[in-house]
C-alpha cells in the first residue's frame, strides 16, 4: 500500500510543474525552444505560418497517412504476416498499440527501434498537438489561427517526449532493463525439455539418457532441449515511451510482468508514474493556456476523484481475495491493481499482470474505465480532449436547467456544437 500512495504522490508532484513546461513549449514561450523549432522547419523547408482547422487537419492526417505507410512496409519487409502487419501499422500509428504477436520473436531489433518506438514518439506527439490545437480554437477570440502543427509536433516530441524518455530510460537501463542492441543470451534450463521435430513441446515427456519417452514409449526424433535463447536489444529506450506516451506496446509476450521489461520495485513505480504523469500534467497545461488554473484545478480534480473511486473498487476485492493466479509474483497484489486501473484509465494498455484474472468487481472497474472512453486522466492529448466533450455536454445540460443561455470559456454552446460534443463522447469508447 505504501508504494501506492508514494506513486500517486509522485505523479501528482511532478504534473504541476510539468504541465507548466508544456504549456510554456506549446504556447512558444521558450526562446531556446522557438529558436530551434525555426531552424528545423527552416532545413526541412516547411512553412511556419499558422493553420486554420482545415490545413491543420491536413496536416495531421497527411502524417499520419505517412506514417502507416512507412511502418507498414518496414513490417512487411521483416517479414510479417500482411494482414497482421496491416493491423499492427494501423494499431500504433493511432496510439493504440495493440499486438497479436510475440515482439521478441516477430521483430527485428531494427524495425522495434526505427518503426515501432518512433511511432510511439510521433502518436503521442500527435495527441498533444490536437489536444493544443483545440485549446488554442477554445481561447481564441478574433483569429481562425490554430497554430502550425509541424511546429507543434517539433515542439512536442524534442522538448517533452524525448526529455521524459531520456531520463526515465537511463533510470530503467540503470535498474536491468536490456539497452545491448542486437545480442541475445543462452541461459540453462532448471530441467531440460522436449519437442518433437516441429517445435510442439512434449508436456508428459520423461527425458532417460537422452531418449525421450511418451506413456514409455520412445518418440523419434524427439529433440531434447536444455538452453533458452532470450533477445534483449535497445529495451529501455522503447519501454520508457512506451509508458511516458500511453502507447503500450511492449517488447514482450508478457509485457511489464516481464523482468526485462519491469525487473524491479523501482522500475514499476517509475512506469506507473509515467503511464499517468504527462495525461495529469496536460489538466493544469489547460489551465495555463486559458489563463485560468482553477478551471485546469477543477478537470484534475473531477479525474481524480473517478480515479481514486476506481481504484479504492478495483483495489478492495483484490487484497480481500488475495488471488496471486496470473499476478506476477515480484510485483505483488497492490500493484498489480493499481497498475490495472491506471492502464485502462489512461488509455495505455500496458500490463503487469493479466486483467482477465482480477477479481470480477476489479475487471468489471476496467472495463468501465474503457466504456467511458478513457478520459479519467486518458491518453496522451486525448483524455483531455474526450473529457472536454463531458465538459461541453454538462454546461449544456446545466444551462438549460437554469434558463442561461450555455456558455463555456466565454463560447455560447448551441445546437451546432452540442451535436458534435455527442458524437465525440459516443464515438470515443
Amino acid at each position: 500500500m505504501s508504494l501506492t500512495i508514494l506513486t500517486l504522490v509522485l505523479t501528482v508532484t511532478l504534473a504541476v510543474p510539468f504541465g507548466l513546461w508544456c504549456k510554456k513549449v506549446m504556447n512558444h514561450d521558450v526562446a531556446f525552444v522557438n529558436k530551434t523549432e525555426a531552424f528545423l522547419l527552416d532545413r526541412l523547408h516547411i512553412s511556419g505560418r499558422e493553420m486554420n482547422w482545415k490545413q491543420y487537419l491536413a496536416a495531421v492526417l497527411t502524417l499520419s497517412a505517412a506514417s502507416l505507410i512507412l511502418l507498414l512496409v518496414m513490417l512487411l519487409v521483416d517479414g510479417m504476416d500482411p494482414l497482421v502487419a496491416f493491423g499492427t501499422a494501423c494499431s500504433f500509428v493511432t496510439n493504440t498499440n495493440w499486438q497479436s504477436y510475440d515482439p521478441m520473436l516477430s521483430l527485428g531489433w531494427v524495425t522495434e527501434t526505427f518503426g515501432i518506438t518512433v511511432q510511439n514518439f510521433v502518436s503521442a506527439a500527435v495527441g498533444i498537438c490536437v489536444l493544443f490545437a483545440l485549446i488554442r480554437g477554445l481561447t481564441g477570440r478574433q483569429s481562425a489561427a490554430l497554430g502550425n502543427f509541424w511546429q507543434d509536433m517539433t515542439g512536442a516530441i524534442l522538448f517533452i517526449l524525448i526529455p521524459v524518455s531520456l531520463v526515465s530510460g537511463v533510470i530503467l537501463s540503470w535498474q536491468g532493463v536490456p539497452m545491448n542492441p542486437g545480442s541475445e543470451q543462452y541461459v540453462a534450463l532448471t530441467e531440460p525439455m522436449a519437442a518433437t521435430a516441429d517445435g510442439t513441446i512434449l508436456e508428459e515427456a520423461v527425458i532417460e539418457n537422452g531418449t525421450v519417452y511418451v506413456d514409455d514409449k520412445p518418440v523419434p526424433d524427439a529433440v531434447v532441449i536444455t538452453e533458452q535463447r532470450i533477445p534483449t536489444g535497445l529495451a529501455a529506450s522503447q519501454i520508457a515511451i512506451k509508458q511516458a506516451g500511453t502507447n503500450g506496446g511492449g517488447i514482450t509476450q508478457g509485457n511489464s510482468a516481464n523482468p526485462f521489461e519491469n525487473p524491479t520495485a523501482l522500475t514499476n513505480v517509475l512506469e506507473n508514474v509515467l503511464i499517468l504523469l504527462i495525461p495529469m500534467a496536460l489538466c493544469f497545461s489547460f489551465g495555463f493556456m486559458v489563463k485560468n488554473r482553477k478551471q485546469g484545478t477543477t478537470l484534475f480534480a473531477a479525474m481524480g476523484v473517478l480515479f481514486v473511486l476506481a481504484l479504492a473498487a478495483a483495489m478492495i476485492p483484490e487484497l480481500q481475495q488475495m488471488n496471486m493466479e496470473g499476478k506476477e509474483a515480484r510485483i505483488g497484489v497492490a500493484q498489480s491493481a493499481l497498475w490495472s486501473v491506471s492502464t485502462t484509465a489512461a488509455s495505455s494498455g500496458s500490463v503487469n499482470s493479466a486483467l482477465n484474472s482480477m477479481n470480477s468487481l476489479s475487471a468489471l472497474v476496467c472495463l468501465v474505465l474503457m466504456q467511458v472512453g478513457e478520459v479519467v486522466f486518458g491518453g496522451v492529448g486525448s483524455g483531455l480532449y474526450g473529457m472536454l466533450a463531458f465538459v461541453i455536454l454538462t454546461v449544456f445540460i446545466a444551462g438549460l436547467m437554469v434558463g442561461r443561455t450555455p456558455e463555456f470559456l466565454h463560447k455560447k454552446i448551441e445546437p451546432y456544437e452540442m451535436k458534435r460534443a455527442v458524437i465525440l463522447c459516443l464515438a470515443t469508447p
